[in-house]
């Protein structure tokens, strides 16, 4: 029986009723998928193909799709994202276009070139090309890692939280900033004590995004040589 989620739509037919649903609900596909890249290959079809692609660190793991239950959540942008034990994690666009995506062409930038150690390494693709017509990326394959979430929605998460703090609160809001200061001599004089009370721990969290940003362009030599096409 398909999982509520996942059902797409229900059918009414003579031979009886049945249900659509999305195939990444299904442990056989999920295990057979995380295959076309684990051990490359293509899967023709109709008018294209799915192309597998990924590198020895995947390849030297004696079967990997078995034995890794995959767990299906939504990843950032729309995207869904299927994670295979604490290993690997799959994660398949919903914004599909012709050519290199954005997310590939930095990952790969980021694992291969910079060596930054703080972005979860990309490990292969699958793409989907026709005769004469540049390739698609439709997934990602990346190493696992313990954020199930991105920078964007950390924040627009705890953003909603906030604003449920001061509905429930109903405080008088904090004194506004003196006129003719600039946002930076404001920011330098620190948070005043209500508003850092109301921000909670997601403070330190900005903090840390800021901090990894400005990591990667620490090493002015990994973008010296050919930059990058993005």
């Amino acid at each position: 029986m398909a999982i509520p989620l996942s059902v797409v739509a229900r059918l009414e037919a003579a031979a009886g009723e049945a249900v659509l649903y999305d195939a990444l609900w299904d442990r056989g596909f999920c295990e057979d998928v995380l295959g076309v890249v684990a051990r490359p290959r293509t899967v023709q079809g109709g008018a294209g193909e799915l192309r597998g692609a990924s590198g020895s660190r995947v390849r030297k793991t004696r079967r990997p799709e078995k034995g890794l239950a995959p767990t299906v959540t939504e990843g950032a942008r729309g995207s869904t994202r299927v994670a295979y034990g604490n290993r690997f994690s799959l994660t398949f666009l919903r914004r599909v276009g012709e050519g290199v995506h954005p997310d590939v062409e930095v990952g790969r930038f980021l694992t291969e070139r910079a060596a930054f150690p703080h972005a979860l390494p990309v490990l292969g693709t699958i793409e989907y090309g026709r005769r004469g017509r540049p390739a698609a990326t439709v997934a990602v394959l990346r190493g696992a890692g313990a954020a199930g979430t991105d920078g964007l929605r950390h924040a627009l998460d705890h953003l909603g939280r906030f604003f449920e703090s001061a509905l429930v609160r109903r405080a008088a809001p904090p004194p506004a900033p003196p006129a003719g200061h600039g946002l930076l001599e404001l920011a330098g004089r620190g948070l005043p004590a209500q508003a850092g009370e109301r921000i909670g721990p997601f403070l330190a969290d900005a903090q840390l995004m800021g901090r990894r940003t400005a990591e990667m362009g620490e090493d002015p030599a990994s973008w010296s040589t050919e930059p990058p096409q993005f």
